[in-house]
């Protein structure tokens, strides 16, 4: 699938604080994984994990992966697992609000573990990020 070159998840640390974000999992619907070793997350800060596709587009994530981890364009849920606890899940389908080749983004004043399960909390980004036969989910995750 041409898009899924291009798939990406933003971690966005809403605490304030500088995290621990090593052994965070993000993990897929299929339980499909990708695993984040020795890093740390500033407060404010974003930790983009992605396919190696965008390095093509000039974009260089903090994490690039091959596995089997992609997210579904027609619905997904993908959880951040730590030690083994779920601290986040988000479950999108075909009625949230993205297009061929947009992000999906989340309202910057929406970063939170509750509001971001609400579809009206997100948009589609006003930037084309490739254009496929059917929509590229990307989107923002908030940890906090």
């Amino acid at each position: 699938n041409y898009d899924s070159l291009y798939e990406y998840v933003e971690i966005y640390n809403n605490s304030g604080e500088l995290l621990n974000i090593s052994s965070l999992q993000l993990v897929d619907g299929g339980g499909n994984t990708v695993m984040i070793s020795d890093q740390q997350l500033a407060a404010g800060a974003t930790f983009l994990i992605a396919r190696p596709g965008l390095l093509s587009r000039g974009i260089v994530p903090n994490i690039t992966h091959d596995g089997g981890l992609s997210l579904n364009n027609r619905g997904e849920s993908v959880r951040l697992v730590y030690n083994g606890q779920t601290i986040d899940e988000i479950t999108y389908h075909s009625g949230w609000p993205y297009s061929a080749g947009h992000a999906l983004t989340l309202d910057p004043s929406k970063y939170d573990t509750e509001l971001n399960d609400e579809p009206s909390n997100w948009c589609a980004s006003p930037t084309v990020y490739s254009v496929g036969s059917d929509a590229t989910e990307k989107f923002s995750k908030v940890v906090d």
